[in-house]
């Protein structure tokens, strides 16, 4: 079909048809468009409150708490 054909028969149709022919266009559109791939940062800085200190459970390194003497 030619461009000019397509542009004539879409005036040709009523107006709630053409309103179903142009989401009809939005869909395929979104349907077949090319996404950026994304790296592994971008994916992870995308995820909410990432590497926050919430989301892990952290143990004290014994070489570095102070040891205080029980006695006077």
């Amino acid at each position: 079909m030619l461009p000019s054909t397509v542009l004539h028969d879409f005036d040709a149709l009523p107006p709630i048809a053409q309103e179903q022919v142009i989401d009809f266009i939005a869909f395929v559109k979104s349907r077949y468009q090319v996404k950026p791939k994304k790296n592994f940062i971008d994916i992870l800085t995308s995820i909410p409150n990432v590497g926050q200190d919430n989301d892990f459970s952290r143990e004290q390194d014994k070489s570095t708490l102070e040891v205080k003497s029980c006695r006077p």
